[in-house]
């Protein structure tokens, strides 16, 4: 589902998985430009869920955020806000987590020239319970549209 946002950002698309809600949207309108974008994807986590973050024990699976490769996209690693430490009751390790609501941010630059394109992104998580445990690991991809610049757009007008 695409929603638009306020003149300032793109559209918000949005996607779900198991006890996860995501929504992903580029801070400008979605122009394929020569300049750095920065994608934001929001993660609100299920009320007595939480995922995992780095650093992680062997043999469990954190949250991931990869963009596919697209012509002309230059990536930089995505950037995770700090995670939680929590001690599982029963188990003799720490890990770190997150709750609620996160926000990850991912800079992009396009570089023309270009047509139209689609970035897809997708997040792998695993959504532990300190009840339930933990469910098995899940992949929600979204698709997030960009729209090429020409050069006209681009020139002021008289």
């Amino acid at each position: 589902m695409t929603q638009p946002l306020d003149a300032a950002m793109g559209p918000v698309v949005q996607g779900q998985g198991q006890n996860i809600q995501l929504s992903a949207w580029l801070d400008a309108p979605p122009s394929r430009v020569a300049h750095g974008l920065q994608l934001t994807v929001e993660l609100t986590i299920a009320h007595g869920f939480h995922i995992y973050g780095q650093p992680i024990p062997e043999g469990f699976i954190p949250v991931t955020l990869t963009v596919a490769p697209v012509a002309g996209l230059r990536l930089d690693p995505p950037q995770f806000p700090p995670p939680t430490l929590h001690r599982l009751e029963g188990l003799d390790e720490d890990f770190y987590i997150y709750e609620g609501t996160i926000r990850v941010t991912l800079p992009l630059t396009f570089t023309p020239p270009g047509a139209d394109t689609t970035v897809e992104v997708t997040v792998g998580y695993q959504a532990c319970s300190d009840t339930l445990g933990c469910l098995m690991p899940q992949r929600v991809t979204m698709h997030l549209p960009i729209r090429a610049v020409a050069h006209a757009d681009s020139s002021p007008h008289a």
